[in-house]
């Protein structure tokens, strides 16, 4: 129940953000703090993302969606900060889009979630799964108020992709405090977005 009542907010959220009003009151997701060595594997991705090209973007995240969990928790240590400051500082609408498409695809997700429960099938750790799952939802919840409604509506998809991640760690809590928080977002969009202009 709760699972689904979390998703059905996100999409109302999503569906409701006037984003004009609603993006100053967020505050901004803050990501790590930069490191001057930039590592390989981001090192590839990054100008494909920069460059816009809906094809050579496609192909980044394809080729991640296609890697095993375990490959993809280490490609977060390895992108997620790279990610996150390019949504942070490209105009580019597409482009912030594409940062969500990719940073959901190497998000644990539910997958690793379900590895956990079989001894036969190499998983990270739980606590790797849930410290990765909490930064891509913070990361997430900044972009459901993006300005451009793609980005949205990516966003809206991947924290879904969270709360199951979440159920199947039976973290219960957390799944509580995000519909709070999505639940305070949907009041203010709805609020915001029934204000007459000035």
């Amino acid at each position: 129940m709760k699972v689904k009542l979390a998703e059905s907010i996100v999409l109302w959220v999503s569906n409701t953000l006037d984003q004009t009003d609603l993006t100053a009151d967020i505050p901004k997701y803050a990501p790590p703090v930069a490191s001057p060595i930039m590592t390989t594997q981001w090192a590839k991705y990054e100008p494909e993302l920069r460059s816009g090209d809906a094809d050579r973007i496609n192909s980044v995240v394809e080729e991640i969606k296609d890697m095993g969990v375990m490959a993809s928790a280490d490609l977060f240590d390895d992108c997620f900060e790279g990610v996150t400051d390019l949504y942070e500082t490209h105009e580019d609408g597409y482009v912030r889009q594409s940062c969500v498409r990719v940073a959901q695809q190497f998000a644990p997700r539910l997958p690793a979630a379900v590895n956990l429960q079989s001894a036969d099938v190499e998983s990270p750790p739980a606590e790797t799964i849930h410290d990765q799952t909490d930064a891509i939802c913070g990361f997430l919840l900044e972009a459901l108020t993006d300005e451009d409604g793609r980005v949205r509506q990516s966003a809206n998809r991947a924290l879904k992709d969270c709360v199951r991640t979440y159920d199947a760690l039976d973290e219960t809590a957390t799944i509580e405090g995000l519909i709070e928080e999505l639940e305070t977002m949907a009041a203010d969009a709805s609020g915001k977005a029934g204000k007459a202009p000035a």
